[in-house]
């Protein structure tokens, strides 16, 4: 299943999260959860409405959480109030140069690739 998905163009992972998100917020999958880039990468649309959604979700659940758990919610809701906040400064621009800045700090702390951007 995954090489099937690994083979859908970026449009298409975007309606998936897109469908998702017009949902029941109680019969959502997860799909929705990388919403807000998707619009983003795509020039689709604003990221805020998913993004702070994202943004509650994550502080609610960060409150019942401890530990690792707890710090993982909090550094998502610190991701997409970021994410937000770019959008807030530069619009689709600002909000990419953030989305491309936080993939090359994640991949180089993982050592998968060599840092990139400043």
């Amino acid at each position: 299943m995954l090489e099937k998905i690994d083979a859908w163009p970026a449009e298409r992972l975007a309606d998936v999260a897109e469908r998702d998100f017009a949902q029941d917020p109680r019969r959502r999958r997860t799909h929705w959860h990388q919403l807000p880039g998707w619009r983003v990468v795509t020039g689709t649309g604003s990221p805020e409405e998913p993004a702070i959604q994202l943004v509650e979700l994550s502080r609610d659940r960060a409150a019942g959480a401890s530990g690792t758990g707890a710090r993982q919610l909090a550094d998502q809701a610190a991701f997409y109030e970021g994410l937000v906040g770019a959008w807030h400064d530069g619009a689709r621009d600002a909000a990419l140069r953030f989305l491309t800045a936080r993939r090359d700090e994640a991949l180089a702390a993982r050592k998968l690739v060599p840092a990139v951007t400043p």
